[in-house]
């Protein structure tokens, strides 16, 4: 009787510890990449017009983006993107590509390269052309409500040109 039962609880710490595996590594949802893909076109929108209110909508409350050994929070990184609309003149073109979606630990990861081109104010009072090209990895998972929320970023690549020359960011 007590091999029965000790077989009865392996097979149920099995089975459990297989349920939640695959419940971790579910497959990539193609309605969820569809919302996530709507939600990048957003932020695209939202950067032409400079409109912070969309980014700080979809950032969780715990959010961090990492940037080499740098590590800002929401509010920190929602204070930075101020600064830098303040001296943007121009948004001409936002490009947002989801070029690679995964899912780990039950969270969707991105891979995530954007572009911007402008017109920007410099502190001497000129107005430069200047582009952005940041590559990141994105980390998405929805709330209790059902809503999605960005969670943590890291940063892979950025450069920033002004004028055609590339400046350090570092």
């Amino acid at each position: 009787m007590k091999k029965l039962f000790s077989v009865i609880i392996s097979l149920c710490v099995f089975f459990g510890l297989n349920l939640a595996a695959s419940a971790q590594n579910k497959k990539v949802d193609k309605k969820d990449v569809a919302q996530l893909t709507k939600i990048y076109r957003e932020f695209d929108e939202a950067t032409k017009k400079l409109d912070i209110i969309v980014i700080e909508k979809y950032l969780d409350e715990g959010y961090t983006i990492e940037s080499g050994k740098e590590i800002l929070d929401k509010k920190q990184t929602l204070e930075r993107v101020k600064v830098f609309y303040t001296a943007i003149k121009e948004v001409s073109e936002v490009a947002s590509t989801i070029e690679k979606v995964t899912v780990a630990g039950g969270n969707y990861v991105l891979e995530v390269v954007s572009t911007t081109k402008g017109k920007l104010a410099l502190a001497d009072g000129r107005i430069v052309d200047f582009s952005t090209m940041s590559k990141s990895t994105d980390f998405w998972r929805k709330n209790k409500k059902g809503e999605w929320k960005e969670y943590r970023q890291i940063d892979r690549d950025t450069r920033m040109f002004i004028d055609g020359k590339e400046i350090s960011l570092k």
